[in-house]
């Protein structure tokens, strides 16, 4: 017999099969219907209990989830706010690194350039500009833009002498020291490096300032 709030497995020779400690032949029409119910309760809140705990644990990936929206949220709204609030100026540092790609492209595959030549691509301008928008509040890309001054002036300080007065010194047997071939040399390589760094050091800019613009 089993009724509800408990299991009772009554049966005439249940308690002397238990007291026996052995299940003959003619006890199993007694016994097998109790021990059926009984396992098939034990199956039941094993059952449950395994529910119980996918289900907790699905409520514990919904709330992380959700935690993960709300700070992608947060994060996007915070980018919108940074976005209007340095408008301006993330507008002019897109322009300076419009710039430097145009300046690191024409070393590359027109230099080496002489002072004059650097003077005409707006080298100091392009320096100054790198140096007054770091100095403008936008953190993050603060670091990038100092080192594109950096190698701004570095470039202005690879500058090949002028053609007309080596030719000239040569012409008089009076080349200076930093005019001779060697020198001359290590200048062009140097403006072809800083060349390439620079071309790097914009494109990275250029993903810190789209992570922080945002979409």
């Amino acid at each position: 017999m089993m009724h509800a709030g408990g299991i009772a497995v009554r049966s005439p020779h249940l308690q002397e099969i238990l007291a026996g400690g052995g299940i003959g032949v003619e006890d199993w029409p007694t016994f097998v219907p109790g021990a059926v119910g009984v396992l098939g309760i034990v199956v039941a809140v094993i059952v449950a209990w395994r529910q119980r705990v996918i289900q907790l644990r699905d409520r514990a990936a919904e709330r992380e989830q959700e935690e993960a929206r709300r700070v992608e949220r947060e994060a996007h709204e915070a980018r919108i706010a940074r976005r209007e609030m340095w408008r301006a100026e993330y507008q002019q540092i897109r322009t300076l690194l419009e710039n430097g790609e145009v300046l690191a492209y024409q070393v590359r595959n027109n230099g080496p350039f002489t002072a004059r030549g650097l003077a005409a691509l707006d080298v100091a301008t392009f320096r100054m500009n790198a140096e007054r928008l770091a100095a403008r509040g936008v953190e993050q890309l603060r670091g990038p833009l100092l080192g594109l001054g950096r190698l701004a002036d570095e470039l202005a300080r690879c500058a090949v002498p002028e053609e007309e007065a080596v030719v000239a010194g040569y012409a008089r047997g009076q080349v200076p020291d930093e005019w001779g071939l060697h020198r001359v040399q290590r200048l062009a390589v140097g403006q072809d490096r800083t060349a390439r760094e620079l071309a790097e050091q914009v494109a990275a800019a250029w993903q810190v300032l789209r992570a922080e613009w945002g979409n």
